[in-house]
C-alpha cells in the first residue's frame, strides 16, 4: 500500500534520529557521522515536516526525543536492525539464484545427492529448493509452475503424449518394472536364486501397488490377464515406491518398480526381483523435465550438466 512518508524516508535520516536519541547532542550526532551540525539540524528538521510532528526539544543541555520522536525512534531501530540481517544474510557479496526442483523420493538416495554434490564440487552458483511429491503432483506442479524441474520417472509409452509436448523432457536411464517380494514371502527364495515362477503363483498374494493410472499398475494387470487370472486389486495402493518398499519388506506381500532400485534395497529391506514366466517387459525412464517456458533459464542446463554427470556415476557404479 502506498504510503506518501515512505516515499520520503531515507535511512540516513532514521541514523540520525537513533544517535540523536543515544547522544543527546547534535555536535556529538555531527562528529560521529562526519556531517556539519547544520546538516544535522536540517536533516532533523525534514524528518519532522515530513510526518508533520515534532520529534525534539531543544534546550541549553542538547536535545531530547518528544514522545512522537520515542515512537518513530522505536519503530527506526527495527526496521534498520532488520535491514542490516538482511544485508548481513547475503554475505556482503551476490545472492544466488533458486531453483525450484521436485523429485520422486526415492531418488533422494542417489540422485540428488549426487547432483548436489556435483554442484557442489565446481561451485556452481545456483541454490536448489527441493519438493519431494509423486509423478502425478510433480507433473501437475511443473505444468503449473511451481517448478522449474523435475526428477521422475516417465513410461516410455508416455513420452510421445499429447500432455508432455509442452514439456523438454530429457532421458537419463532407462528401467525394467519388475515384481519383487521381501523374504516373509514363500517365493522369496526363488526370487534370491532367480528362478522364474509361474504367475499363478502370485494369484494369492496381497499386492501393494501404486494408482490404476501408473504403467506399473497396468504392467501388473496385464502380466495377470495374459496369464488368465483377473487384475489385481491391491490389498494397499500407495503412492510412493519407497512406501511400497517398506510395507513389501515388512509383510507377504508382491509389490512393482523399478528393477534398480529393487536392487538397492536388496540387503537394507531384505527384497529380491521375483522373475516371472512370459512376464513382457515393460520399461520406464528416469528423466529430467522442464517446462518449455523455461528454456532461456540460464539455471537450467546447469542442473542438467549436474544431473548427467550424477546418473552417469550411479551407471558406472560410482
Amino acid at each position: 500500500m502506498h504510503n506518501a512518508h515512505l516515499g520520503k524516508l531515507r535511512f540516513k535520516s532514521l541514523q540520525i534520529l537513533l544517535l540523536a536519541k543515544e547522544l543527546q547532542s547534535l555536535r556529538a550526532v555531527a562528529n560521529a557521522v562526519s556531517i556539519s551540525q547544520p546538516a544535522v539540524t536540517q536533516t532533523l528538521q525534514e524528518l519532522e515536516r515530513t510526518f508533520d510532528q515534532q520529534l525534539l526539544v531543544r534546550d541549553h543541555s542538547g536535545v531530547q526525543l518528544t514522545p512522537a520522536g520515542e515512537l518513530l525512534a522505536a519503530r527506526a531501530k527495527v526496521a534498520l536492525e532488520e535491514m542490516g540481517a538482511a544485508i548481513g544474510g547475503m554475505g556482503g557479496g551476490k545472492v544466488l539464484p533458486v531453483l525450484r526442483v521436485g523429485v520422486l523420493p526415492f531418488l533422494m538416495y542417489d540422485l540428488v545427492p549426487r547432483t548436489f554434490q556435483h554442484l557442489h564440487e565446481n561451485a556452481t552458483p545456483l541454490r536448489l529448493k527441493i519438493r519431494e511429491t509423486y509423478v502425478q503432483d510433480l507433473r501437475q506442479r511443473l505444468l503449473a509452475g511451481e517448478d522449474d524441474l523435475v526428477l521422475t520417472r516417465l513410461a516410455a509409452s508416455a513420452v510421445d503424449a499429447e500432455e508432455f509436448k509442452s514439456l523438454r523432457i530429457h532421458r537419463l536411464a532407462t528401467e525394467t518394472v519388475t515384481p519383487f517380494v521381501g523374504q516373509k514371502h514363500p517365493l522369496y527364495p526363488h526370487a534370491l536364486s532367480g528362478q522364474a515362477v509361474d504367475p499363478k503363483l502370485l494369484a494369492d498374494s496381497d499386492w501393494v501397488l501404486p494408482a490404476d493410472t501408473t504403467e506399473v499398475r497396468r504392467t501388473v494387470d496385464e502380466m495377470l490377464v495374459l496369464s488368465g487370472l483377473s487384475p489385481t486389486i491391491p490389498a494397499v495402493e500407495v503412492h510412493s515406491l519407497h512406501g511400497m518398499m517398506m510395507i513389501v519388506g515388512a509383510t507377504g506381500a508382491v509389490g512393482a518398480g523399478p528393477l534398480s532400485a529393487v536392487r538397492r534395497m536388496t540387503e537394507l529391506l531384505k527384497l529380491a526381483p521375483l522373475a516371472v514366466l512370459n512376464l513382457k517387459p515393460s520399461q520406464t525412464f528416469t528423466v529430467a523435465m522442464h517446462h518449455s517456458r523455461q528454456d532461456n533459464n540460464p539455471l537450467i542446463p546447469l542442473i542438467l550438466n549436474s544431473v548427467r554427470q550424477a546418473q552417469d556415476s550411479i551407471n558406472a557404479g560410482g
